[in-house]
């Protein structure tokens, strides 16, 4: 489910809000009627009649290709390798019908495809979120090690 506290969605032509939730239900308030729902989360991610909120669309910080071109080969490749594995993450992890198996099958879908490519035969788990962490925070600059990384917002400034 991606909903915080007070996220409003509509089920069934009534405006809810969400007042509370835990592991495995919700407390929904009608707005306007002024009852409360109680409802298995299961339920709320399977009814393909909730209109869920929009979202403000993340900002981000996009690597221009022609500054991508300047990066040592190395570097690129390393963009090339995870960038296509972290965008599928990150929207599948944004959707809102979603569950811990599914996320867990992703995940290692990802550490089998990019430990084949490189060079030690393996990635592991945590690899995965902190490459997808710093492709939210800073884009595809975020793929390339972050020794270097560093060194080149030196160099700018």
């Amino acid at each position: 489910m991606n909903l915080e506290l007070g996220d409003r969605l509509v089920w069934d032509g009534v405006v809810f809000e969400l007042i509370a939730y835990d592991a495995a239900s919700a407390r929904l308030r009608a707005v306007d009627e002024g009852y409360v729902r109680v409802v298995l989360i299961n339920e709320l991610q399977r009814d393909p009649s909730i209109e869920w909120p929009q979202r403000e669309v993340r900002q981000v910080r996009t690597f221009d290709p022609q500054s991508l071109k300047a990066l040592p080969l190395h570097q690129q490749m390393k963009i090339e390798l995870w960038s296509p594995h972290v965008t599928r993450l990150d929207r599948f992890l944004n959707s809102a019908r979603r569950d811990v198996e599914e996320t867990n099958r992703v995940i290692a879908e990802i550490v089998r495809s990019v430990g084949q490519l490189t060079p030690g035969g393996s990635v592991d788990p945590r690899t995965v979120w902190r490459k997808l962490q710093a492709y939210r925070d800073f884009g595809a600059l975020g793929l390339i090690d972050k020794r270097y990384s560093r060194r080149l917002q030196d160099a700018v400034r």
